[in-house]
């Protein structure tokens, strides 16, 4: 929980002025030195920290631009509804978060034994 809060505020804070991909490394690096000996929960955390560090902004640019890009997106990938890119971001966000953060706290485990 403590990796977690962390690497939210970090990826948040630091959203700013790193690239897309900053988060992954931002909660690689806070699993691999406070996450814990459990690499699906911290997985999970880390999961949750990439889902809302994407999800937030994305929904927030497509609730007050009227979903122009999403459905020009949409429309482009042939996607029934404008509302799956939004889907598609936030779900891909999660899974490379929380595969760095489960790499992370794997590694860190692999070094204690």
């Amino acid at each position: 929980m403590k990796a977690f809060l962390i690497a939210l505020i970090l990826s948040l804070l630091l959203g700013w002025v790193l690239p897309f991909w900053g988060t992954a490394i931002i909660a690689f690096l806070v699993f691999l030195m406070l996450g814990s000996s459990a690499v699906f929960r911290d997985y999970l955390w880390a999961t949750l920290t990439g889902i809302l560090v994407w999800g937030l902004p994305a929904t927030y640019l497509y609730l007050f631009s009227q979903g122009k890009l999403p459905i020009r997106i949409a429309e482009m990938f042939s996607l029934p509804h404008p509302a799956l890119t939004l889907a598609i971001t936030i779900l891909i966000g999660g899974i490379i978060t929380g595969l760095a953060g489960a790499t992370g706290s794997a590694i860190k485990s692999m070094l204690q034994k």
